[in-house]
């Protein structure tokens, strides 16, 4: 098999299964290719952008480590304020309402 570590040596079994399929979609989705344009602008294909919730206007923190860029969602600037007895983060600027629907559809993407 392609994509799969020199070394490995995989015994199917009917309760494998599960494990083969994730590390299958695993290889499928984290092993796409995408180039950078005349621009410099990076496409990450729509699998993956729906897999790890990437939306259009949404910021991305950028890092480069032992020769790899990681992309990752930017943390939402905060600050600790007082309030009763204790602290509490409070974000520097608004939030979008959190529904039912949002919850759900991160609920569904992150037990994919």
């Amino acid at each position: 098999m392609r994509g799969r570590p020199k070394g490995w040596i995989i015994a199917v079994m009917a309760s494998d299964a599960k494990f083969l399929t994730e590390w299958h979609l695993n290889t499928i989705i984290n092993g796409m290719k995408t180039s950078i344009d005349a621009a410099g602008r990076i496409i990450v294909p729509k699998p993956l952008r729906e897999m790890l919730g990437f939306r259009p206007g949404i910021e991305l923190q950028l890092r480069a480590s032992d020769g790899r860029l990681e992309i990752e969602v930017a943390a939402t600037p905060m600050r600790l304020r007082k309030r009763g007895k204790g602290l509490v983060a409070v974000p520097d600027s608004a939030l979008p309402k959190l529904t039912a629907e949002l919850v759900r559809d991160t609920l569904e993407r992150v037990r994919r």
